[in-house]
């Protein structure tokens, strides 16, 4: 497994790197983590600890992430903390568990190799390529330094690598790929009638007591629950930048006093071949090696394809297969000794052997570029919004000394700082402890906003620290009480509610009867007729076919084969509004050879399948094995 872990790691490099980021920008945002002085932990695992500040700010955003995805639909009830937070630690204890396998298996994330998986980023890309300075402000986004951010990006990278090298590991037999395509494509031939529960409705009738008892039984769905709307304000360095005007003296400034962040990357893109040796190898090792890689070089010398001779006998198994090709690349990411001679070639040239911590390499230098400083006009924009947003940051931690001293010293209004301060003083839309729309959408706030300091005593909330460059204060504009609705304005909702009850009642029973009759093999066709629906007969029916409802589909591929098509085995099947199928199944087909091209893709698909059931397999062999506390 590690052999293939190591055949496999540049190759990988994009996917990790991009899923890494995804998880360190999405998920296990960790700034409270490292600022927090709160020693207070959540769970340890074999004596790592997982703090209470990292959980918290995990779940933070991951909130934010699903009221992105969401938008105005957003609905916080739908997402309860408690169950998102179990979850989210539940996935931070797994992270843990395989970092500790990969390190324990002697896999490690080099610093050459972490640099060129960061440089791959598109969010650390300026024009298609790497930029330190975009880098760097991503990262201070973060809250992060760039050494924390990078150990930890790493440790995060051993967690991936070692999933990846386990699922990847897995394969196929052709007899898993002959049974999966024969489930997938087998067909079915029946015949099904729905019976609505809305066709009996009409049928059934609700009385006052049963109204009243239902409203009784279920007081708790008939409450509106205590809501309230809030004056805040906000000091928030993002939109602060926008109102800033920024001279053309100090871009010009900055640009000449900067010009060296402007400079595009100094990049070569070269191919090489790998003959490998170890770093402590005996001298013969070494000799064989060198006696290799020369005579590979002979007969590049003679006229033989670079490209063709490193698909041949290159034992770099992440470029041999592409002729060698490593792509474009700058300094500090590779060998120093295959960097030193890569950057001493002219274009088109090739090297002597060169001895790298690898072994000994040949290298083509294909093609330059990079290197040239870009002009103040194309960096003009991002000089300006660099300048607006340093300035907009300067006067939001100016006045943010100044918000906490105002709303404290002035506890019962917020109009002393929207004066002092030239905030405005907003309104928010009327909210739950669920949350709601605008402001009331962050779990901060609304905790703030029900907090006793704010809805018993009446007075400013504390300063509240949406993100570190993000202030809310809020105060209290009106509060209404939980409420329980009254029986009369809920009346026709509970009727309606009590008659679809008892319509999906009485289409069962029907359905019942039905079924027993067909089962003895009443003709279907009047049967349907005498309940007022048809009898359909579709053939060839598959999994996902959509002319036969989903419900019906689902019951038919449950259903065991019959003897023949004069004696269809039959069911029911209840449908989404709670009303019935009848269901005859006549016959079953199943291809004996899949089509062709199918091949492929069954084998991944199965793979697939065994690659998640090898993961999820080891994820529970370390849990089993591992000490840990909640």
């Amino acid at each position: 497994m590690l052999e293939f872990i190591r055949s496999k790691a540049q190759g990988w490099f994009a996917w990790i790197i991009v899923g890494a980021i995804i998880a360190t920008f999405a998920l296990f945002g960790i700034e409270q983590y490292i600022r927090s002085g709160s020693k207070s932990n959540v769970a340890t695992v074999n004596g790592e600890e997982i703090s209470q500040a990292r959980l918290q700010e995990a779940y933070q955003a991951q909130r934010q992430r699903l009221q992105q995805m969401f938008g105005e639909n957003f609905n916080p009830e739908m997402f309860p903390e408690a169950r998102m937070k179990e979850q989210i630690l539940d996935e931070l204890i797994k992270q843990e568990l395989l970092i500790q396998a990969a390190a324990d298996n002697g896999l490690r994330i080099g610093d050459e190799q972490l640099a060129g998986m960061i440089r791959e980023v598109p969010q650390f890309q300026r024009d298609g390529k790497f930029s330190q300075a975009a880098y760097e402000q991503a990262v201070r986004s973060l809250g992060q330094s760039v050494a924390f951010f990078e150990e930890r990006a790493r440790r995060e990278l051993l967690a991936q690598q070692l999933q990846a090298a386990v699922m990847g590991s897995e394969f196929a037999t052709a007899g898993e790929e002959l049974g999966l395509m024969q489930l997938r494509k087998q067909t079915r031939d029946v015949g099904f009638m729905a019976l609505p529960a809305s066709n009996y409705e009409k049928d059934v009738t609700v009385s006052e007591d049963e109204i009243g008892r239902y409203y009784q039984e279920n007081a708790s769905r008939y409450v509106v629950p205590e809501q309230i709307a809030v004056d805040y304000i906000e000091l928030n360095a993002q939109t602060m930048a926008t109102g800033i005007t920024v001279s053309e003296q100090e871009i010009a400034e900055r640009y000449e006093s900067q010009k060296i962040n402007y400079r595009t990357p100094d990049e070569r893109k070269a191919r090489h071949i790998l003959i490998r040796v170890a770093k402590d190898a005996d001298e013969k090792s070494v000799a064989e090696a060198k006696n290799k890689i020369e005579a590979l070089a002979q007969r590049i010398a003679k006229g033989e394809s670079f490209a063709e001779v490193a698909k041949a006998n290159s034992q770099d198994p992440g470029s041999a297969q592409q002729g060698g090709d490593l792509g474009f690349f700058g300094r500090g990411v590779m060998d120093p000794a295959f960097e030193s001679a890569v950057f001493a070639l002219k274009k088109g040239e090739i090297s002597q052997p060169v001895r790298s911590a690898f072994g000994f390499h040949l290298i083509q230098l294909d093609d330059i570029r990079g290197g040239d400083t870009k002009p103040l006009s194309e960096v003009h924009n991002q000089i300006a919004a660099e300048i607006r947003q340093e300035q907009a940051e300067q006067k939001f931690f100016e006045l943010a000394g100044k918000l906490g001293n105002i709303v404290y010293e002035h506890p019962d209004t917020l109009e002393e700082a929207s004066n002092q301060l030239g905030l405005p003083l907003q309104q928010s839309p009327v909210f739950a402890r669920s949350g709601g729309p605008g402001i009331a959408a962050n779990p901060k706030v609304v905790t703030a906003a029900f907090s006793d300091k704010v809805l018993k005593d009446g007075e400013n909330s504390e300063v509240i620290e949406v993100n570190d460059k993000h202030l809310v204060v809020v105060h209290l504009r009106e509060h209404t009480p939980e409420k329980s609705r009254a029986l009369e304005e809920v009346k026709a909702e509970i009727t309606a509610q009590l008659k679809k009850n008892k319509a999906k009642v009485r289409a069962e029973e029907v359905a019942d009867t039905l079924l027993s009759r067909l089962g003895q093999g009443e003709d279907p066709q009047v049967l349907a007729k005498e309940a007022g629906v048809e009898w359909r007969r579709v053939e060839h029916v598959t999994r996902d076919g959509a002319e036969v409802p989903p419900a019906v589909v689902a019951q038919v591929f449950r259903m065991a084969h019959p003897a023949n098509a004069t004696s269809p085995v039959t069911a029911k099947a209840t449908m989404p509004d709670g009303g019935q199928a009848l269901i005859a199944l006549y016959g079953v087909a199943t291809p004996s050879q899949p089509d062709s091209g199918e091949s492929d893709m069954l084998k991944r698909q199965v793979q697939q399948a065994h690659a998640e059931a090898a993961f999820n397999a080891m994820l529970a062999s370390l849990k089993a094995k591992a000490t840990i506390k909640q």
